[in-house]
């Protein structure tokens, strides 16, 4: 069906006010291959090493392929070409049928392409089926020089082999490839600032990021105290302990006791001691009736009732004899106590075991992973101290 006049003459002008910008998008673009061009052969060299085939300044011209006779450009170039080709791909797919996506969806297509181009020779490669299970978008499948392995990444090689295997078109944000840090994801993406110059920043960071992500995708790590963080996933933890808290109460040992790691034990052995308490001068006695002056007493009366019990850590071997009475002493935290050490005695106690515990505390670190590139959610989220928030504002259109 023939296309409105109206609508081809939107098209043309929209054409013609962009070519106000083609020299600078040549520039670009053509300055990018030669800088890559002219580096090409010394990119894996040390500075030793070009200064001593090159000179103090240097490589400061091209250096020919032998069989060719031209400066050859690496695959950073041919990426970057890759990078345009899927960009225009989505583009023109948009303006043909009305609807698109974003540029990622596409030029992660032609990365697919240009895996092709890796491993292929041109007849092959050339013959590629066209639009097919996420490749076959480019027409640099057409340009036999496009041919051909100038050392690229592993990265990159690995990645798009293992989604091509796979098929996965899953989020490259949420579902990572791999935890590679290297500039692969940067070397090709000029295109997509060239061909969006008025774009938001926001979108191009955003944007330009997915494009990494294709193939490369580093992780972020943290710590914290708490077990959960909003945007990470925690992978391990570790501990150390908190000091000892006070001791509880002494409790008697019974059957015994059993701790755990998190617990400090201490024991003691205490013995049972009396005293009959005057009431008049607070003398202790060893039993009770009078308060005896030869005793330090104030020789007035004691009562039965007044008898009172004290647990001491001082052992019965540690008593003294009470002024030739046969009866065992010892000075206790609530003064004089007395006691029957004799086994033999019906009135001697055996001495019990008591148990107190303090406790200590795991005190954990929580280790987390995301990958640190930001992404748009259509959920309403705030900023904390993991996260920093912005917001846009989108509208839906459709090209006519």
């Amino acid at each position: 069906m023939k296309r409105p006049q109206t609508e081809t003459t939107h098209e043309l002008e929209k054409i013609k006010a962009s070519e106000k910008n083609l020299d600078k998008i040549r520039g670009a673009l053509i300055g990018g291959a030669i800088g890559d061009a002219l580096g090409y052969p010394v990119e894996f060299l040390t500075l030793d090493r070009i200064i001593g085939k090159y000179g103090e300044l240097g490589i400061t011209a091209y250096e020919l392929d032998r069989t060719s006779g031209k400066a050859l450009i690496s695959d950073d170039t041919q990426m970057t070409l890759f990078t345009a080709n899927g960009i225009l791909f989505g583009e023109t797919r948009g303006r043909m049928r009305g609807i698109g996506a974003a540029p990622h969806d596409y030029v992660a297509m032609a990365y697919q392409d240009w895996l092709t181009t890796q491993y292929a020779d041109y007849q092959l490669g050339s013959q590629t089926k066209r639009y097919d299970c996420g490749r076959g978008v480019s027409w640099l499948l057409d340009v036999p020089e496009l041919y051909s392995r100038r050392v690229p990444g592993n990265t990159c090689i690995s990645t798009l082999s293992e989604a091509r295997e796979s098929r996965n078109v899953s989020d490259y944000m949420e579902c990572p490839r791999n935890n590679s840090k290297g500039c692969g994801g940067v070397m090709r993406v000029a295109p997509l600032g060239i061909h969006n110059a008025n774009t938001p920043i926001d979108w191009l960071d955003q944007e330009g990021a997915y494009l990494s992500a294709i193939t490369h995708q580093k992780k972020e790590y943290t710590t914290s105290s708490q077990s959960t963080l909003n945007g990470w996933t925690v992978y391990d933890s570790t501990y150390t302990w908190s000091d000892y808290g006070p001791f509880g109460e002494w409790t008697d040992l019974g059957n015994g006791v059993i701790t755990g790691e998190d617990q400090k034990l201490e024991r003691r052995k205490i013995y049972r001691y009396y005293y009959f308490l005057c009431n008049n001068c607070g003398a202790h006695m060893h039993g009770y009736g009078t308060c005896y002056t030869w005793a330090g007493g104030c020789g007035g009366k004691i009562y039965e009732s007044d008898y009172y019990v004290v647990w001491a850590e001082k052992s019965y071997s540690e008593a003294g004899d009470w002024h030739g009475t046969g009866v065992s002493y010892v000075y206790t935290d609530e003064g004089l106590g007395f006691a029957y050490t004799s086994t033999s005695s019906r009135y001697y106690e055996q001495p019990k075991e008591q148990y107190r515990i303090a406790s200590r505390q795991k005190i954990y670190t929580y280790s987390f992973y995301r990958y640190g590139t930001p992404y748009w959610s259509d959920s309403q989220v705030s900023s904390d101290d993991v996260k920093l928030v912005s917001t846009r504002l989108l509208y839906r259109y459709r090209l006519r």
